[in-house]
């Protein structure tokens, strides 16, 4: 009887740690998966585990030409670099909390960060200490909301107001479902709201399989007589091969008239 006692109190001392770790682990994931959405794109985010460097070759169809996309992480898998060929693209340094992008004359645009306890990045503030983004979450915090203080261009003679925001929604499973990208720009000449949405497609193992990229553009006097923008598909994605890590290694794009556009390969390192 003592014996069966003590094996009823070690199995339900293992299924609470199992418990435990598939919470912290998740939890971990969605972390990982914040980062990539608040710093770059969503379909290179982890599946499983953190990925220390990430190299994508990525053929263009009809032109030949090869471009180079690297992104590297530190040791929890949050990115500290990104490069489009031999060029850095920004930079993210989470012991200072600053963030810097780099445009094509190296030339870099600082931003100080402010990070919760999960080195989530909440808000940003440009060189003049100006608000200039910030992040809202849900109760499972995941990053919902990414909004760009609104700013001033420069379009010819006409001040130009920009206002940027993000949107992203989730299946119940944590996997991302969908991501729209929303620019108005505020002028009395040409008032114009462009809409970019991503919709992602997952197989049985939550594996990133399919994403559709759409585009809207809509002029503030130039609507369709439903009074809603015109709306055309951008492209559509198709990722494979996928590793032990549930992480894709090629992939290729379509456009809307299901005509290849680009084919990439991606190698991994953990």
């Amino acid at each position: 009887m003592k014996k069966i006692l003590i094996f009823a109190v070690t199995c339900l001392t293992l299924f609470s740690c199992n418990i435990q770790k598939s919470e912290g682990q998740e939890k971990k994931l969605i972390v990982l998966s914040n980062n990539y959405n608040l710093i770059w794109r969503s379909e290179y985010a982890p599946n499983s585990i953190a990925i220390k460097k990430q190299k994508i070759i990525r053929n263009n169809e009809g032109s030949n030409n090869e471009s180079t996309l690297t992104i590297e992480a530190n040791s929890d898998g949050f990115i500290t670099s990104v490069y489009g060929d031999e060029y850095k693209l920004l930079e993210v340094d989470y012991i200072n909390a600053i963030f810097k992008s780099y445009d094509d004359e190296d030339q870099a645009q600082i931003y100080q960060l402010k990070l919760d306890e999960n080195n989530n990045i909440i808000e940003t503030f440009n060189d003049r200490n100006e608000q200039a983004s910030y992040a809202k979450f849900d109760d499972r915090g995941r990053v919902t909301n990414i909004f760009d203080v609104e700013g001033d261009g420069d379009d010819g003679d006409d001040e130009l107001n920009l206002t940027h925001t993000k949107e992203l929604s989730y299946f119940d499973n944590n996997k991302l479902a969908f991501f729209s990208n929303k620019f108005i720009y505020i002028s009395e000449e040409h008032p114009q709201e462009d809409l970019f949405k991503s919709y992602f497609f997952y197989n049985d193992q939550n594996q990133l399989i399919k994403s559709i990229a759409k585009y809207s553009l809509r002029y503030s006097n130039e609507k369709t007589d439903d009074n809603s923008p015109l709306e055309r598909l951008k492209e559509a994605c198709f990722y494979s091969n996928h590793n032990q890590h549930g992480d894709w290694t090629q992939s290729y794009c379509v456009n809307e008239d299901n005509k290849r556009i680009s084919s990439s390969s991606r190698s991994l390192e953990y």
